[in-house]
């Protein structure tokens, strides 16, 4: 069985977008912080 381990994607709000993934997909955040050039 395949598995998604990673995902980037760019869009405004962080939070909302979470939220809906993990929603649709059942996903859960395994870590968040600050990235390279500023990102989160």
């Amino acid at each position: 069985m395949a598995e998604l381990e990673h995902l980037n994607v760019t869009v405004k709000d962080i939070h909302a977008t979470t939220e809906m993934l993990c929603d649709l997909f059942g996903w859960e955040v395994r870590w968040e912080g600050a990235s390279i050039h500023d990102g989160y």
